[in-house]
């Protein structure tokens, strides 16, 4: 919870004490009432209301009400009692879904943001409802600032659900529309694709973390795909979560995304209408990665792009080329830290799971033999789980909400951020921090290197 909504759910909850009590000559308990109506104020307009915080804010009413009107709610105690019934539930519903403060990028730079709406007059897109029926993406953009400045949201509000409101009032590290830093004048260019379902923003404290080291980060909706997209004249494309789609055809949709975005951004590096990247990006070192089905696109783009060099996939199967000829480029795999499924566990699995489990056993032999061509590396955190490779854990310290494993979000954090940064780094920039190299600092972290496709010393880890 934040400050003004701490001293306001305090506050109250001292005034329905005080009502419970009848204690009515001592002075500052009159004075109570003014206070909850100061601070409720202040509140609205400097951190804004959210619904989690309704049932305070009825309580609040309340006793301002009874301030002004002495025999409302009577019995005084019966209604106190209610009253903090009703603080109660807003300090669990605002504790459950907090305004969470995102970790610090640690770079040298300043972090700036931009979005674009861009349109691929190539392609048509049968779901779309654009006159011309062409594929159309929204685009963010993370890089190195040459100032700071105020910050922008983690979301805008139409980007957000009942539930996900509060997520409008986290406020990142990134200045909206800020000059690219010029030293160097040119920055080394990063692609991310979310999971199935997911949003280009889904990875911002990676995206953060890379911009404050120098990297420029192209983040993109897949529409369709991604639960909901927001395109600058308020339509709207949401998510068709059709399970039956065909997944070779998913992923050819969405590295075709990728590989316009980088037309686009090699265009606009010659000639930025709005000029913020004109001269800016190099495009002779370019990366991507992915989360969950994003972490597919990401292999596929390293096999297929020429201009792509090297790539980062959190726990994702992989199809298409990739799956069948490998990454054919420096490529470094993130896995949750869940157990593998033996044959014993499959035989006694429920029949109708018993697929899945297969389905998973098979993922993961196709992902060491497509690791196994490069030499990639695998790199485990004890403790996380698939969603611990993006945002989500952040958004909730309920973990059946968060959907995170045991670490602390914010150590999963710190190491993604370490190793992600270091990869990129000695691929593209020929920076060499040694991370990868040499035993892990965290005492988290399993690191392998991948020769040959059988059993990973770790399986019984996965």
């Amino acid at each position: 919870m934040r400050p003004f909504e701490i001293a306001l759910w305090s506050t109250a909850t001292a005034a329905f004490l005080w009502r419970a009590s009848h204690q009515n000559d001592a002075w500052w308990a009159r004075c109570l009432p003014l206070a909850v109506a100061v601070l409720g104020v202040v509140h609205l307009f400097v951190e804004c209301p959210r619904w989690h915080l309704l049932p305070a804010y009825v309580a609040v009413v309340y006793v301002v009400s009874a301030s002004v009107w002495p025999n409302l709610g009577e019995p005084r105690f019966a209604t106190a009692v209610f009253g903090l019934g009703l603080l109660a539930i807003a300090a669990v519903l605002g504790t459950a879904f907090p305004i969470f403060e995102l970790p610090a990028p640690t770079g040298p730079y300043p972090v700036g943001t931009a979005t674009l709406h861009l349109v691929d007059k190539t392609r048509k897109d049968p779901r779309t409802d654009r006159t011309d029926g062409c594929r159309e993406l929204m685009v963010q953009l993370w890089y190195p600032a040459e100032s700071g400045g105020p910050v922008a949201t983690y979301r805008t509000t139409p980007e957000t659900s009942l539930k996900t409101r509060h997520l409008a009032l986290v406020r990142t590290h990134a200045v909206h529309g800020a000059q690219v830093a010029t030293s160097p004048a040119r920055h080394p260019v990063l692609l991310f694709s979310p999971g199935s379902g997911g949003r280009r923003n889904h990875n911002t404290v990676q995206a953060e973390e890379l911009a404050s080291h120098g990297f420029v980060v192209a983040a993109m909706d897949h529409p369709y795909d991604t639960d909901i997209v927001v395109f600058p004249d308020g339509r709207t494309a949401r998510s068709m979560g059709d399970e039956s789609a065909d997944v070779e055809e998913s992923l050819r949709v969405r590295t075709a995304d990728a590989v316009f975005v980088l037309d686009e951004l090699e265009r606009r590096n010659q000639a930025d209408q709005s000029g913020l990247l004109t001269g800016r990006l190099d495009m002779t070192r370019c990366g991507v990665f992915g989360h969950s089905f994003g972490g597919a696109v990401a292999a596929e783009l390293c096999q297929i792009d020429p201009r792509v060099a090297a790539g980062i996939n959190f726990d994702g199967s992989i199809y298409g080329e990739a799956a069948r000829h490998g990454y054919r480029k420096p490529f470094l795999f993130f896995i949750e830290d869940v157990p593998l499924p033996t044959a014993d566990d499959i035989a006694k699995a429920p029949v109708a799971k018993r697929p899945e489990l297969i389905a998973t056993v098979n993922d993961y032999q196709t992902l060491r033999r497509a690791s196994s061509m490069q030499q990639g590396q695998w790199i485990t955190i004890r403790g996380a789980r698939h969603v611990n490779y993006c945002d989500s854990p952040l958004y909730s310290p309920i973990w059946r909400l968060a959907r995170g494993g045991p670490i602390r979000p914010e150590r999963a954090e710190k190491i993604i951020n370490a190793y992600v940064v270091s990869f990129f780094k000695r691929q593209l920039t020929s920076e060499e921090d040694g991370l990868l190299t040499v035993p892990p600092p965290f005492p988290e972290v399993m690191i392998e290197q991948v020769t040959q496709p059988g059993a990973s010393p770790f399986a019984s880890n996965h």
